[in-house]
This record gives structure tokens, sequence and C-alpha cells, in this order.
């Protein structure tokens, strides 16, 4: 629960409910800490969660109740965790790269994109779809998580969503029509 610049871990299975865990994201009571994303490790250990306006990702450790700070290149428009590869995958919507960031060390991997991106969906198996549903982009990405390796694809008009198979053999997008 995200609330008053504050994280809140609440046990489920224990009733009645209560708070396991309290991050306080600031310590400055007159800053607001605002999510723009939030996401579990696929070991359930760590929470991350991008903030609105910042270029930060909160790293908090629901083990031994810590929070670390990894630097970011700019504020991320958009994350997805992937659980084939143990990675999350963070766009910018003012920098055209997607970066990988390690679950283990928290290292950040930066992958070079021709295009902004706003957009992720999971694509299974590693993969993660990327594009731009803001912006009169043409580029879809495909991102493998595990390598780092990226597949541009080029479409007629800009995606404004995209939607993804659930065996992920297939992807269907939404396009609007350029003026």
């Amino acid at each position: 629960v995200l609330s008053r610049s504050q994280v809140v871990v609440v046990d489920l299975a224990a009733e009645p409910y209560e708070a396991a865990v309290t991050f306080h994201l600031t310590l400055d009571a007159d800053q607001e800490v605002d999510a723009l994303g939030a996401a579990l490790t696929p070991d359930d250990r760590y929470l991350l969660m991008s903030v609105v306006g910042r270029a930060d990702l909160y790293v908090m450790d629901l083990e031994d109740e810590a929070i670390n700070i990894v630097d970011l290149a700019a504020a991320p428009a958009a994350m997805v965790v992937d659980p084939t590869a143990d990675r999350t995958v963070l766009v910018y919507a003012n920098r055209p790269q997607a970066d990988l960031v390690d679950h283990r060390v928290f290292d950040v991997e930066t992958l070079e994109l021709d295009e902004p991106c706003t957009a992720l969906v999971a694509a299974g198996g590693g993969r993660v779809l990327a594009y731009n549903d803001r912006a009169a982009t043409h580029d879809v990405y495909r991102l493998d998580a595990s390598t780092g390796d990226v597949e541009e694809y080029r479409v007629p008009n800009p995606v404004t969503d995209l939607q993804v198979t659930p065996d992920g053999a297939f992807a269907v997008a939404l396009q609007r029509d350029e003026w």
C-alpha cells in the first residue's frame, strides 16, 4: 500500500491484517513521492517502484527491510518485470533507450533505440514489446530481457495499444491514422 510517501507491506495471510513493514520514501514531510509503477520481483523478495518525475527506482527489500535507490537515466515512462530473465525493463518518454535492471545486484544495462518509448507489454519467454503510444512514431521494439537483443519493427501508423496472445506467439497493434 502506497500512501503519504510511504509503502506499507501488509501480511494478508494472517488475520487480523497488520502492517508487516513500513518504508518511508522521504524524511521530509513537505516532499511527496508519487508512484508511477510498482512490481514485485519473481522471487517476491523485492518491491520495485518508479516515481513520477524522478530518475529513481526504489528497491525495497521485503526480507531485510531495507531500501535502496537505483539511479536511472531519466524519469521512466513504463516498467515491466520479466520473470524469465529475472530483470526489470524500463523505457523513457524523452530518451531513445530501454534499461534492463538485474534483480540480483541491480545493475543497469542500457539498450539503444531509434525512438523513445512510453509503453511496455510483456510477451513471455524473456521478451518485452516497447512502443510509443503518445507520439507519431512508427517503431515497435522486441526486447530480449535475457540477452539484451533488440529487434525493431516498423508499422504503417502510430500504435495506440498493443496486445499479446497468452502464448506470446502473436501481437496485435491498434494504430491511429496519421493526418
